[in-house]
């Protein structure tokens, strides 16, 4: 019996659980001009290819999901950041250069050179648009912000090299590394860092340095990153990308595509119901009003980020398969025996 692999994870929205609500910045289609605007500005749009592509991607409407209470003008500035993380993921993600663990560490050393405020050896017109960016987060933050931000990115660019190996020797890793790994390689605790530029007051000193603060934040990256697996599973499989959940569960439990999925939505499910727990306990144990509301406008943060990030991954054209075109679809010929070879 075949499977058409795009046809079972478009159930994914059924199965998937958010038990939080969809907020909308009002700002939303304000921001959609100014973010094509800037990309112009720094030449990363130059055809209507590149048009096309950034309109599909709808950056302007994934961060108006996530930061539904951010000014006109940090939506903007996030926007730009969503941009310019696809710009450049694509360019050693999808390329050569992210098979080749030595050039994809000098590009990235560049990146974060400039996110330190330091001199970059690697300039192109992504690093010049990244010190845009820089100069803006440096604006509207503090230095102890600046540090932890550069820690998040620090991680994410650790993951990203890390998923290069696994390309280059053409490897799937196995469960336990690539849980590990997709903790840093999705990025989000870049743009969880974030929402502390939105919020009314900043975070409890003691809340921010307690074990509960870091696990809301894997909590809320593994539900991300698992939900985009399950999505972009598709694309990646027929381009040979070894760093999947679902691909690691294949090749590594030896168990076929359709319960690699059901076990990913139930790791999925169980991890929203874990943090909803967290979250009971921790506002609980919590005895000042003032320092509820503030914890809570946090975590409800990460909610609007899982939820939006989902939402905003059933619309925008970066993950969107046209299942008419045959070369969009996987099939597996026999469902109870498929692997993918490790």
């Amino acid at each position: 019996m075949k499977v058409n692999t795009e046809k079972l994870i478009k159930n994914a929205r059924e199965k998937l659980y958010y038990p939080f609500p969809h907020l909308i910045n009002p700002f939303m289609e304000s921001a959609k001009n100014p973010s094509i605007d800037w990309l112009k500005e720094y030449n990363l749009i130059e055809n209507k290819v590149e048009y096309e592509k950034t309109v599909a991607l709808r950056a302007w409407v994934v961060v108006s999901y996530a930061y539904p209470n951010a000014s006109f003008e940090m939506l903007t500035l996030f926007s730009d950041w969503i941009n310019w993380i696809f710009l450049a993921d694509d360019e050693y993600d999808e390329q050569l250069l992210g098979q080749d663990p030595i050039k994809i560490s000098k590009v990235l050393e560049a990146y974060f050179n400039i996110i330190c405020f330091k001199e970059a050896e690697y300039n192109n017109k992504i690093t010049i648009a990244l010190k845009n960016l820089m100069a803006r987060l440096k604006e509207k933050s503090n230095p102890r912000w600046l540090a932890q931000y550069q820690k998040s990115m620090e991680h994410y660019f650790e993951g990203c090299l890390k998923e290069s190996f696994y390309r280059a020797a053409k490897e799937v890793p196995n469960l336990n590394d690539y849980l590990k790994l997709r903790l840093l390689s999705v990025g989000m605790y870049s743009f969880f860092d974030m929402i502390e530029l939105t919020m009314s007051e900043e975070l409890p000193q003691y809340f921010k340095i307690s074990p509960e603060y870091f696990l809301f934040r894997d909590m809320a990256s593994n539900v991300c990153g698992w939900a985009n697996d399950i999505y972009s599973f598709p694309k990646e499989f027929r381009h040979g990308e070894p760093c999947n959940l679902l691909t690691a569960l294949m090749s590594h439990e030896m168990i076929p595509f359709e319960k690699a999925f059901e076990k990913t939505v139930d790791l999925h499910n169980q991890e929203v119901n874990h943090f909803i727990e967290l979250e009971k306990k921790v506002i609980a144990e919590i005895i000042d009003e003032k320092e509820i509301q503030i914890v809570q406008e946090w975590i409800d943060g990460l909610k609007n980020w899982m939820v939006g990030a989902w939402c905003w991954t059933l619309e925008s054209g970066r993950y969107q398969v046209d299942l008419n075109d045959a070369t969009n679809r996987v099939f597996f010929e026999d469902s109870s025996s498929e692997r993918v070879p490790s």
